[in-house]
C-alpha cells in the first residue's frame, strides 16, 4: 500500500525496485530472490526455520506480484519519497 502511495520504500522493498529496474525482472524473480537469500543467510547465523519462513522465502514474491497485477501497479512507475522530497514537501 505504502509504496503505491509513494511514501518511501523500506531496505528490502527499496532493493526489490533498484533490482527490477536494473534487470527487468518480474518482481515474483527479484521478490523471492531477496527473501531467499535473507532465509539462508538467518539460518547460516543459527536463526530459527519454520513452515512460515519457507511459505513467505517461497510464495510471497508471487502472491506480490498478484497483488500488483491486480491492482495495475508498476512500481517502475512510480518515485518514492526520500528525505529531500519530503523536506521539500514540507517546507512548500
Amino acid at each position: 500500500m505504502y509504496l503505491s502511495c509513494g511514501l518511501g520504500a523500506g531496505p528490502r522493498d527499496g532493493l526489490m525496485i533498484a533490482l527490477m529496474n536494473l534487470t527487468g525482472k518480474r518482481v515474483t524473480v527479484i521478490k523471492t530472490s531477496i527473501e531467499v537469500t535473507v532465509t539462508v543467510l538467518g539460518i547460516i547465523m543459527g536463526g530459527p526455520l519454520g513452515i512460515g519462513t519457507i511459505m513467505v522465502a517461497l510464495l510471497g514474491g508471487r502472491i506480490l506480484d498478484s497483488v500488483f497485477t491486480f491492482f495495475k501497479y508498476d512500481p517502475k512507475e512510480k518515485s518514492q519519497m526520500n528525505f529531500i522530497g519530503l523536506y521539500r514537501f514540507i517546507t512548500e
